[in-house]
């Protein structure tokens, strides 16, 4: 799990890259939980990094303006 810290460090695009990346895993356990494979603490982590990714590049597209 990234923390706020390291994503600050990351480019725009690099951002993008890792949002892309962090919902497509997001996908994967949406899947897995319907076929009953079920890891809630890790689908829970997921879902808070897709929220500081966000955050971040909200932050960044604020400070350009």
């Amino acid at each position: 799990m990234a923390k706020i810290e390291n994503l600050q460090s990351l480019s725009s695009e690099e951002l993008k890259d890792k949002l892309i990346e962090s919902k497509k895993k997001l996908m994967e356990f949406q899947f897995k939980r319907k076929e009953g494979i079920d890891k809630p603490d890790q689908y829970r982590k997921l879902k808070k990094e897709i929220a500081r990714i966000l955050t971040v590049i909200n932050l960044k597209r604020r400070k350009s303006e």
